[in-house]
């Protein structure tokens, strides 16, 4: 998939003779871990600042779809779960999710895009919102399955441009397209459950 998304136009670099030069930077095994323990500790530090401002970012949009939708209709209850659940119907039903737990199945894959996989697989197994049927429970466990979510791609771009920070515009183009092929590439895998089920 990320061929296809991203095909490579020219002569790879690794392709044919690769010379490695591999020049340490540390003057000794010391100091090699006390620098690993320190650039382990701004990456986890980051970690858990991208994952509470995702997840906060993802609750303050649902609380103003909620006061928005009862502009409209006080029964008119709008969050992303709700939005999601729409926008992913087709692709649960196509991925071959039994009708009874179609429009669950969607928010479910409309919580791994937007909070994380655990969460939705925390929503899956504590019955928050049930999958009855063992296809559909095996077919959504396989299609949530991933790191594929935005608070992942705000992980890899902090974490990774923690570590190299020269390369940190690359991650930010990059980060949309290997969501796409991340998320594609588990509802492959989840297609092909429903086909064998």
């Amino acid at each position: 998939i990320s061929k296809i998304v991203f095909p490579e136009t020219e002569e790879s670099q690794t392709m044919g003779n690769v010379k490695l030069e591999v020049k340490s930077n540390y003057t000794n095994l010391i100091d090699a871990i006390s620098h690993g323990a320190s650039d382990g500790f701004k990456i986890s530090m980051n970690v858990i600042a991208m994952l509470i401002g995702f997840i906060a970012l993802i609750a303050c949009v649902d609380w103003i779809l909620l006061k928005g939708g009862h502009l409209f209709s006080a029964n008119l209850d709008l969050s992303l779960n709700y939005i999601f659940g729409k926008i992913f119907y087709p692709m649960a039903w196509s991925m071959g999710v039994p009708a009874e737990d179609i429009q669950n199945a969607a928010t479910l894959l409309g919580q791994k895009l937007t909070i994380n996989e655990f969460v939705a697989f925390s929503n899956l197994t504590g019955k928050t919102v049930p999958i009855v049927t063992e296809k559909g429970l095996l077919i959504v466990s396989v299609a949530i399955c991933g790191f594929a979510n935005f608070s992942s791609v705000g992980m890899q771009i902090g974490g990774i441009g923690e570590i190299a920070p020269s390369r940190r515009t690359d991650l930010a183009k990059l980060g949309l397209k290997a969501l796409l092929c991340g998320t594609l590439a588990s509802y492959l895998s989840a297609t092909l459950v429903g086909i064998l089920m």
